[in-house]
């Protein structure tokens, strides 16, 4: 007895359509979260990179007590290079496990007479505008370091409290085109670069000109504009400072290929389209 084998019915185009629209509607969905997650857990990765370093500095200040801050409201600090160098932890690497991550580790002095700690970092390479992956955002690392007017820091340590405390507003930190030199481009954008100088938090008409020397505007990078008041640093050891960032602002240029007959100084072949190129029996 034979049995009639039944036929497979295939899908319909209709059932085909409505499978894509379903997996389409998927994607919809999925693919924001997928992305949400991922900057959620790069700023996590961040986050924790922080206190992490911030828990280094604190281990390096424990061991180096001659280097805290004696006075209330001065601020000293450790180069991220400086904990690598002595042993105190390994390359800061950013995200990616790519790119070592450079920065600070602060601490201040307190009026209660206790210190707190701020981990300032800055991760990943600088793209052709001069962006980083990740620089911190916290208002001590944009404010409290070096930017604008440094809460707490004084060019002189404090004797006592009726000891003059100098101090020099300057610039926040921006972004200079390459071959543009860092006095040209801060006139094109607005900024002056005066140090205006502060005893006690008042204006005293003092003004210092900006040390641009360590700036290479020739080459894209990350540098220092420094600030110095009577030759005095102030109590990090370091000179006033803001970061520029040299940026290539400029597309790449035309390629141009020039062809010659027989050797590079035989006559040039030309061959302005494809239409009106013609045959040679020569090398080109």
């Amino acid at each position: 007895m034979k049995q009639k084998s039944k036929q497979k019915r295939g899908f319909t185009m209709i059932e085909l359509l409505a499978v894509l629209v379903i997996l389409g509607i998927i994607m919809v969905i999925a693919v924001p979260s997928v992305v949400s997650y991922l900057q959620s857990a790069r700023s996590d990765y961040y986050d924790q990179l922080e206190e992490s370093v911030k828990t280094v500095g604190q281990e390096y200040f424990s061991d180096h007590r001659s280097l805290m801050p004696r006075e209330n409201g001065q601020i000293f600090s450790v180069n991220i290079q400086d904990l690598i160098t002595e042993g105190y932890t390994t390359e800061i690497l950013d995200s990616d496990g790519n790119n070592t991550c450079t920065g600070n580790v602060y601490v201040k002095r307190l009026a209660t007479a206790d210190f707190e700690y701020h981990a300032c970092i800055q991760c990943g390479k600088t793209d052709a505008e001069g962006n980083q992956e990740y620089i911190s955002t916290s208002a001590f690392c944009t404010n409290g370091t070096t930017g604008n007017n440094p809460d707490g820091e004084c060019d002189k340590v404090k004797d006592n409290p009726t000891d003059d405390c100098f101090m020099i507003r300057i610039p926040n930190s921006f972004k200079v085109p390459q071959c543009t030199t860092v006095e040209d481009s801060a006139a094109s954008q607005g900024i002056s670069l005066e140090g205006i100088v502060l005893n006690n938090g008042e204006d005293i008409g003092d003004r210092v000109t900006a040390d641009t020397t360590s700036v290479d505007y020739k080459n894209t990078g990350n540098y220092k504009v420094y600030y110095t008041y009577k030759q005095v640093l102030n109590p990090a050891g370091e000179k006033y400072n803001f970061g520029v960032t040299i940026y290539d602002d400029k597309a790449p240029s035309d390629v141009t290929i020039t062809m010659h007959t027989d050797s590079e100084s035989g006559d040039v072949y030309n061959c302005p389209t494809r239409e009106n190129c013609s045959w040679t029996g020569k090398d080109v």
